[in-house]
């Protein structure tokens, strides 16, 4: 069908190998040439950076503008001395 040509079906196929079952290559792929895409199946921004960037929970892209990213990773310091 057309959608399967669009989406890349038949590029793979899944053969018996000696330990249950492998996905191979039906062609040959150029060098750099995207394989496979998939969605994350988790994601999470690291600890120790969500004090310095405001970012969106679920694309993880930064929140506001660049000025503000920069106000905060400045300022945030001599609010929290401030504070204490």
């Amino acid at each position: 069908s057309a959608a399967a040509a669009a989406s890349g079906a038949g590029h793979v196929r899944v053969e018996r190998v000696t330990h249950g079952k492998g996905l191979v290559a039906a062609r040959a792929f150029a060098k750099g040439e995207r394989v496979l895409v998939e969605p994350p199946l988790v994601g999470m921004q690291q600890e120790s950076n969500r004090a310095d960037a405001r970012v969106c929970g679920s694309c993880f892209r930064y929140v506001g503008s660049v000025g503000a990213q920069i106000a905060r990773r400045l300022l945030a310091p001599a609010m929290r001395d401030a504070a204490s």
